[in-house]
């Protein structure tokens, strides 16, 4: 894909991508996987893509935030948050009053938390690239 944008990008052209890490970090920074930002640099300049920039958006800590914080939208069933045939078993409703208010805990703390996240644990990674 990064070889097609690459080919059909004007020369002198910029690109900016905003592309999800998909799992834990390991083996770095030989770890060419699961959209790692080690793969990533790595098929962007075998696609002949230069790296302007390249930032780490987010970590462990403002993802379970985001979590938490989604909890009290798909708990209740918001239309759009959840699909119509899931079903909850009778645990969900017997456990419902911690779920909360760990939840609303987790907000807050992890909110803290995030604001040091760690690099090599990104939740998203920011290119902007041109094509030589």
């Amino acid at each position: 894909m990064l070889r097609e944008i690459a080919r059909v990008l004007k020369r002198g052209g910029f690109g900016i991508f905003l592309i999800p890490q998909m799992s834990t970090t390991r083996l770095a920074p030989h770890f060419y996987g699961n959209f790692s930002g080690y793969w990533l640099k790595r098929a962007m300049r075998e696609a002949g893509l230069e790296i302007i920039e390249h930032r780490r958006l987010g970590g462990l800590w403002s993802i379970t935030t985001s979590h938490s914080m989604y909890f009290f939208l798909h708990a209740p069933q918001f239309p759009g948050m959840l699909y119509a045939r899931i079903r909850r078993n009778v645990l969900f409703y017997l456990r419902f009053p911690l779920q909360a208010v760990w939840a609303a805990v987790n907000v807050f703390v992890c909110s803290f938390l995030s604001l040091g996240d760690l690099a090599e644990e990104p939740n998203n990674h920011l290119f902007l690239v041109r094509r030589p």
